[in-house]
C-alpha cells in the first residue's frame, strides 16, 4: 500500500496507517511513534499534513487494546477486500481501443480482468470472469473475447509478456469455470 501499487482513498488510508501503527508500536501514546517518519506510512499519493495526521492519530487512538496479532490480521482483511488485491499487473498499450490511454494497465486476479490508469491507479474497466469468453496471443498482443454466444467484442493489447498474460487469465479461467461447474 504504501509504494502506491494499490489505489487508495483518504479513508482506507487513515485506517491503514492507524492499523500499521497499532501492530508496530502498541497501543496509542500521547507523545506517539509518529514524529518525523509519518510520512513513511503514507501512501505515495498522500502528503503529511496536520489533519491528516490528526484523523490517524483519532484512529490510531481507537484501536486501543487490539494486539499486534490482531492489527495485522485486519490490515489484511482490510486490503483483501479491495477489487485490486493480488492483481498481478501488466503494462500494455490498447490497440483497437481509443477510449483507454495509451499505456494503462491490465491487471488479473481471482476477480476478473482490469484496465487501470497507471498514474492515478484508477479502474477504467472491470471484466468479471463471467464476461470474458476466451483469450489468445500472438508474439506481441495479448486478446480478449468478451460477451457472450451473440455478442462478442475483442479488445487487443500490444505487450512484452502476451504468454505471461495467457497462462495466468488461463489458469484463472479454466479454475474459476471449473469451480463453477
Amino acid at each position: 500500500v504504501t509504494d502506491s501499487r494499490y489505489p487508495c482513498s483518504e479513508t482506507d488510508c487513515i485506517r491503514l496507517v492507524a492499523l500499521q501503527a497499532q501492530e508496530m508500536y502498541g497501543n496509542f501514546s500521547p507523545n506517539g511513534p509518529f514524529g518525523d517518519e509519518f510520512e513513511q506510512f503514507l501512501p505515495g499519493s498522500f502528503e503529511a499534513s496536520a489533519p491528516l495526521k490528526h484523523q490517524v492519530m483519532q484512529e490510531y487512538e481507537s484501536l486501543a487494546g487490539m494486539d499486534k496479532k490482531t492489527a495485522k490480521l485486519e490490515y489484511l482483511k482490510y486490503v483483501q477486500e479491495w477489487p485490486s488485491y493480488g492483481c498481478q499487473v501488466f503494462p500494455v498499450s490498447p490497440e483497437n481501443n481509443p477510449e483507454y490511454p495509451t499505456d494503462i494497465y491490465l491487471a488479473v486476479n481471482a476477480r476478473g480482468v482490469f484496465i487501470i490508469d497507471p498514474p492515478t491507479k484508477e479502474f477504467l474497466s472491470e471484466f468479471k470472469w463471467d464476461q470474458i469468453m476466451n483469450w489468445g496471443n500472438s508474439d506481441e498482443t495479448f486478446c480478449l473475447v468478451l460477451g457472450d454466444y451473440l455478442q462478442q467484442a475483442k479488445l487487443w493489447f500490444r505487450t512484452e509478456q502476451p504468454l505471461d498474460i495467457k497462462r495466468l487469465v488461463e489458469a484463472y479461467g479454466i479454475r474459476i469455470k471449473k469451480d463453477r461447474t
